[in-house]
């Protein structure tokens, strides 16, 4: 073996070393930023109850079974029913806040004290809420063909997952975790689990939402990076250049070593 070749490999262990430890303190150290473009439109006062009554815990998805952002912000803001939301996203990302988060909305039952609800415009039963459609000028130009309403989502999820605090008198504390079964799991028909759910979960004897073709692994991936990197490295990006896959090479360690969360 030539001296120059053991000094190319030294010189290669420790840069891949280096790299390994610069995307370890990275990921260590990011802070999830909650995302830019979020409007703000309250809800009448007397449509959410103001506070919390225990720990927020909960991330609940619901579908809105309509195709207008602002036509669902009008009819939360004009039915004479009892409802609220605190988000509501449309399939090209845009967001409305309706009912911070520190106060109770009305929309998933049991879960209103305890979740932060989420209605994506669409429709439960439509693929293409969630993904582009051949013929779409966007498609094969993100990944998995998502939308960027999943984006946006698990932004915002992995935000409220990532700041665990007490704020305005509310307590979050949001596990990373897939919410299991439905509330014929639990007793009393009542769901009991901290974590991300759908609104079918909730109230599965009359609800579907967001219904079959929600990409859950896709989110918990996009939410799971945000909380790791304050980036989404999946989206909207199909195929690496080949400089990125050599990139991702040096730094799989440092992926294997995910960092556990408390």
């Amino acid at each position: 073996m030539s001296n120059a070749f053991k000094v190319t490999s030294q010189l290669l262990r420790i840069s891949t070393a280096v790299a390994v430890c610069a995307l370890l303190s990275t990921e260590a150290s990011a802070q999830v930023t909650y995302p830019s473009g979020v409007v703000e439109d309250p809800a009448p006062t007397n449509k959410y109850t103001n506070g919390r009554s225990r720990t927020i815990d909960s991330l609940i998805v619901h579908t809105v079974e309509g195709g207008s952002l602002s036509g669902t912000v009008n009819y939360f803001k004009t039915t004479t029913r009892n409802i609220s939301v605190h988000y509501i996203i449309d399939t090209n990302g845009d967001v409305v806040q309706m009912v911070d988060s520190w106060h109770t909305a009305w929309t998933q039952n049991d879960y209103n004290s305890r979740a932060i609800g989420f209605e994506m415009v669409g429709y439960a039963g439509d693929r293409s809420t969630w993904y582009y459609d051949i013929g779409d000028a966007e498609y094969g130009t993100t990944y998995n063909n998502l939308r960027p309403n999943v984006d946006k989502l698990a932004n915002i999820m992995a935000y409220f997952i990532e700041h665990p605090t007490n704020k305005n008198g509310a307590t979050y504390d949001i596990p990373f975790q897939r919410i299991i079964g439905d509330a014929y799991d639990y007793p009393g028909d009542e769901l009991d689990m901290p974590g991300i759910g759908g609104h079918y979960q909730v109230t599965p004897w009359n609800k579907s939402d967001p219904g079959i073709y929600f990409p859950w692994d896709d989110l918990m991936k996009f939410v799971e990076s945000y909380i790791d990197n304050d980036t989404n490295v999946y989206y909207p990006t199909v195929i690496p250049e080949p400089t990125a896959i050599a990139m991702l090479s040096l730094g799989l360690p440092a992926l294997l070593l995910r960092r556990k969360r408390a």
